[in-house]
């Protein structure tokens, strides 16, 4: 009802013929019962969170399934004032959960993972506030659009390195004779923003798999891949994460580090030996497949159970080599498991071409 209130009431038998033809719908829509109680209010019925989010998922797969299909939806829809559209779930979240999650971009290019990765966090957190620190990524005019067209809460902040780290440590801050990767770059965007707002940081190729509780906090997760941490959990001001930001700024920033291997220096500052106030997240919890990437994209690991799992983190060297995933592979299951705009397919069928026709068609 474009995001009207609206009670449907649940009639003894439904005209046209027999059969439960409402089957799987009653968990989106508020429905009243004849000689019920009536326990609505009238003014906001919507009591359903769970079926109120999963109806704000729908709509966005099928706001981004239409405007792929013309242009004249898409116009449309902005003339008339239809999108951005109004979540049905504003309102009736989970005060349990996390509500902040940064991720750092320094590439102009934004992939289908990474949007995924997004994905994933609104999918179990739909009224956070997502924010992607890039200097490169346009305010308009890329995919992530797309989630702002459906309602959701993403934004784009641009950084000025050297006032943020001036800040949190209390000084000026000269970058001249630092020679700063990307890598390190990343770390020390991703400590700086929690520093300064709190919250979730994630890697542009970790995955949210269950809802993230409001108590996690001051945690870590480092991953065996190259890329370093995959997840870190702090509050605002915390104390551990200033004591890294100086860490940070007198052992990276403070040398020209040409010889140094800047991969192997990323949260070394989070080391569980001196900041006792940081907790290291167990392997299950965040990097469940431990090495076995590639076999994730080309096989099906019956030995992985995700039960445990917090978050998924994926080595963006392999995962950059798959634009595609195969059916029936682990990878291919878990980069569509919780997907919002499931309408973008990157999926390859063991069929034969003719097979594949037929597919294609079906979808």
């Amino acid at each position: 009802a474009l995001g009207v209130p609206t009670v449907f009431v649940k009639p003894a038998k439904l005209p046209g013929g027999g059969g439960n033809r409402l089957a799987g719908i009653y968990d989106l829509i508020t429905v009243y019962e004849p000689d019920q109680e009536w326990t609505i209010d009238p003014g906001n019925p919507s009591r359903n969170q769970k079926g109120l989010h999963m109806a704000d998922r729908n709509r966005a797969a099928f706001w981004s399934y239409l405007k792929k299909r013309s242009s004249f939806y898409e116009d449309t829809a902005h003339l008339h004032g239809m999108v951005p559209l109004r979540r049905l779930g504003t309102g009736f979240e989970f005060p349990d959960q996390q509500t902040r999650f940064h991720f750092v971009l320094l590439d102009p290019e934004i992939s289908w993972q990474f949007v995924r990765a997004i994905e994933y966090v609104f999918h179990h957190h739909p009224g956070a506030h997502v924010t992607v620190h890039s200097n490169v990524v346009p305010w308009y005019g890329t995919r992530l659009d797309m989630f702002k067209e459906t309602g959701y809460d993403l934004d784009i902040a641009r950084y000025d390195l050297l006032k943020l780290l001036g800040k949190a440590v209390g000084e000026t801050v000269n970058l001249k004779e630092a020679i700063l990767s990307k890598e390190d770059e990343t770390d020390l965007i991703a400590l700086l923003a929690l520093y300064t707002e709190g919250g979730v940081y994630l890697s542009n190729t970790t995955y949210v798999v269950q809802p993230l509780s409001i108590e996690r906090s001051n945690e870590v997760g480092r991953s065996s891949s190259a890329a370093g941490n995959s997840i870190l959990i702090a509050e605002k001001k915390s104390k551990a994460l200033l004591k890294a930001i100086k860490w940070f700024q007198s052992n990276i920033l403070g040398s020209k580090n040409d010889k140094q291997d800047s991969a192997s220096l990323s949260f070394a500052a989070l080391d569980s030996g001196s900041l006792p106030q940081l907790t290291f997240m167990e392997k299950d919890e965040f990097d469940p497949f431990q090495g076995q990437w590639e076999k994730c994209f080309k096989e099906k690991l019956r030995d992985i159970d995700l039960n445990q799992t917090l978050v998924v983190h994926l080595d963006p060297l392999i995962l950059i080599q798959h634009e595609t995933t195969l059916d029936g592979t682990s990878c291919d299951d878990l980069l569509y498991r919780y997907c919002i705009f499931c309408d973008e397919l990157h999926t390859e069928w063991a069929f034969e071409e003719d097979e594949k026709e037929t597919v294609a068609a079906r979808l």
